[in-house]
């Protein structure tokens, strides 16, 4: 039996001991009377050696692998096969989710293998309508469709795709053969950004989902942007109808609130009141205490009636020290009540009033009104009739509610 150089014979295992010394071990080994062991696997040696063998080649010592590329110990001319990551694929794009829509089953496979290979996430549909029930909500981002398929066929799969204004935007690639080239301006006027002729390689493949991705990502900015603008265009115009001292409506969502209440009066014949509030001797405060005090006293006002409001009442600021309360579906005795449950109850916070005798508080007159309580009526006449009913409560002497119908005057 040959002697297989620079290893030594095993006898008992590779944590066996070998019978003969040293001396006698090399000179058997010289003369070639001991046997050769087997060839040790690549990265398994026998720990121990006779002295003076030459250990084997370094890649193949315990713990160490044959460096990338090397032929592997024993198989000459044979080189290790790494197998490519996603992103080290020269068609790698980002990943995007793939629907994949064709009656073949064998091309829908391959195209799918190929598609997940280079690290995409891949659906498939059968049909038009298998498509379209997979579309729905799931977010894809590209879809390769077939055009000639049984149930629905890419063509109307396509509009359905394009009617779904819920969805984000899908890159649509249209599948046709050499034989249906004529389809592909019908599919593009149903939708379709792009079609790929089969049979087709994958640069072409790798050259449309580059474009896809590069379109789904600009539409989602788009819709990103959109939102925010919509957003901020939805702040602008509660802003533009909001008081920004009191934070109450303003005149411009006053006269649109009462629009809507006065075309449901008329429709239904529901009665609703306002009552129209002004601070007694507002300007007196301002000259004592100073604007900023007047707009704190003013905001402490229209924050009592707000807590004195029903669920459905509303307050606006009407102008200057001017607010205005609106009670749908009240009479006008209901609304004169609760005027004077607010009346008492600004009353009662005790605002010093400076423009005053010591001791002296803030208060507030009320004009009540009711929209359609006899005969045909506007919101024009309604407000009228209140701002002339508060006009009343001021010259009676302040700090009380008047009701411009009756000219009942409550104390």
């Amino acid at each position: 039996m040959p002697i297989l150089e620079g290893y030594a014979p095993r006898t008992h295992g590779c944590r066996g001991d070998l019978p003969a010394s040293d001396a006698l071990r090399r000179s058997q080994l010289r003369a070639g009377r001991l046997p050769a062991r087997p060839r040790a696997r690549a990265g398994r040696r026998c720990r121990r050696r006779a002295p003076g063998v030459r250990a084997g080649p370094a890649h193949a010592r315990p713990g160490r692998h044959p460096p990338r590329g090397d032929p592997r110990p024993g198989r000459p001319g044979r080189r290790r096969r790494r197998l490519l990551a996603p992103t080290d694929h020269p068609f790698w794009r980002p990943f995007v989710k793939i629907l994949i829509v064709d009656d073949s089953p064998t091309p829908r496979l391959l195209l799918k293998r190929e598609l997940e290979a280079l690290g995409h996430e891949c659906l498939v549909a059968e049909d038009g309508l298998e498509g379209w029930e997979t579309f729905q909500g799931s977010g894809v981002d590209v879809v390769i469709s077939d055009w000639m398929m049984p149930r629905m066929d890419g063509d109307q799969f396509c509009r359905k795709v394009r009617s779904d204004s819920d969805a984000p935007y899908a890159y649509f690639i249209l599948l046709t053969s050499l034989d249906d080239r004529k389809h592909v301006v019908a599919g593009m006027q149903a939708g379709a950004d792009d079609y790929l002729t089969k049979p087709f390689g994958d640069e072409e493949l790798a050259t449309r989902l580059i474009a896809a991705t590069r379109v789904t990502e600009l539409h989602r900015t788009l819709a990103t942007q959109q939102k925010e603008l919509e957003r901020l265009n939805a702040v602008l115009v509660e802003d533009s109808r909001r008081d920004q001292l009191t934070g109450l409506g303003n005149r411009r969502r006053q006269d649109e609130d009462l629009k809507v209440l006065a075309a449901r009066a008329e429709r239904y014949g529901h009665a609703f009141g306002v009552a129209l509030f002004d601070v007694d001797r507002f300007k007196a405060f301002n000259d004592t205490a100073g604007h900023l005090a007047g707009d704190d006293a003013l905001k402490t006002v229209a924050g009592e009636l707000i807590r004195q409001s029903r669920e459905g009442d509303a307050v606006y600021r009407y102008g200057g020290e001017q607010l205005l309360v609106v009670f749908p579906d009240q009479s006008l005795d209901t609304t004169s009540t609760a005027a004077e449950r607010m009346r008492e109850a600004i009353e009662a916070l005790s605002i010093p009033h400076p423009g005053l005798d010591p001791g002296g508080v803030v208060t507030v007159s009320a004009g009540v009104s009711c929209y359609h309580d006899e005969g045909q009526d506007d919101v024009e006449r309604l407000l009228a009739r209140a701002d002339s009913a508060l006009y009343n409560a001021k010259e009676s002497g302040r700090n009380r509610v008047v009701s411009r119908e009756r000219k009942q005057l409550l104390s």
